[in-house]
């Protein structure tokens, strides 16, 4: 198999009126177009986000219209060790704050040793709007997950190794409204068995914001969840990279002389019958790609097939169930 930088070096002898330079680009703009011709199984990727222990110890104080929150010298501790983790588990600037019955905050900073009345304080992403108190519990947890790549495509499974169930294929492309008529002050706790869109987020470290999930019920203990998801292909790919086996060395030509008679044939000045010539070249190439294409995905489809959906027949219920659940979802009982 050879490598982009071969093909872009190929294509120089194919179309000598085009920039050196220009080749790499065509070549890499033909090898994106069949990465996102269909999800390939080399696409496929997979790990676990892992759901960290909730934090309730201390207590906290709150001020109406503020994004302040200070925590009493019992809390401070626990805030401080997780205010840098390693991966899988994130710091406490990606997690979610909030007093006993009130709304979820985003905890977007952290400072410690600041003056009383605590011995350190979290900012939260908007204006505390609640009644001010001192002394309240609180309750510092992560139900949001952000996608585990920048070039993230869709969830294919989640699944809980430790109680024993996966996340029903439905359940993973679940909206924030459809939460939002089943939860809406969010006050279930239990295992989750929803993987829900709520918005977009910018890690540090990110050059672009990646979509972010809720995850419900809220999490209520430390919990490794296997997942599995695509990707769109488009990252991590440089000349030098060793291209998946399923994908032919001619398919990638096929596709990049299509750009590179597009190329020539709509230089400025170029003559009438050349240009007509690369039209047809053009169309000969996108013909050829369309049948080396189709059969670069049959020898996808013999590895394993990505686009197979197994989803169970029934009702839409799956994952643990408990009374609470049943009294409180009776309509989703319905098949």
């Amino acid at each position: 198999m050879s490598t982009l930088g071969q093909f872009a070096a190929e294509m120089k002898s194919w179309f000598s009126q085009i920039d050196p330079l220009a080749t790499t680009t065509l070549v890499q703009r033909a090898y994106r177009d069949i990465r996102k011709s269909r999800d390939w199984s080399f696409n496929v990727q997979n790990g676990v986000w892992l759901s960290p222990s909730p934090i309730s110890t201390g207590t906290v104080t709150v001020t109406f219209l503020s994004t302040q929150v200070a925590c009493d010298a019992t809390a401070y501790p626990f805030w401080a060790a997780q205010a840098t983790t390693a991966p899988p588990l994130c710091p406490l600037t990606q997690r979610q704050f909030r007093v006993t019955g009130g709304p979820i905050y985003n905890i977007v900073g952290f400072s410690p040793n600041t003056p009383s009345p605590g011995l350190g304080t979290i900012t939260l992403d908007r204006p505390y709007t609640e009644q001010s108190a001192s002394g309240g519990s609180y309750y510092i947890f992560q139900n949001y997950a952000a996608a585990p790549t920048l070039d993230f495509k869709r969830w294919l499974s989640w699944t809980d190794p430790i109680n024993d169930y996966r996340f029903r294929r439905r359940n993973l492309y679940r909206t924030k409204e459809e939460l939002d008529r089943m939860d809406p002050q969010r006050t279930s706790y239990s295992w989750p068995y929803i993987v829900a869109t709520h918005d977009y987020t910018l890690l540090p470290g990110d050059t672009q914001m990646r979509p972010r999930f809720e995850i419900w019920p809220l999490p209520s203990q430390q919990i490794g969840y296997v997942t599995e998801w695509l990707v769109n292909g488009e990252g991590g790919v440089s000349l030098n990279s060793v291209l998946p086996p399923q994908i032919s060395d001619e398919t990638i030509m096929a596709r990049a002389r299509h750009y590179g008679h597009q190329v020539v044939a709509n230089q400025p000045n170029v003559d009438v019958k050349v240009k007509a010539w690369h039209l047809n070249a053009m169309r000969a190439a996108d013909a050829e790609y369309v049948d080396l294409l189709n059969k670069d995905k049959m020898a996808d489809n013999s590895i394993f097939d990505s686009l197979v959906n197994n989803e169970d027949t029934g009702p839409v219920l799956n994952g643990p169930l408990d009374a609470n659940f049943l009294q409180s979802h009776e309509l989703f009982l319905i098949p």
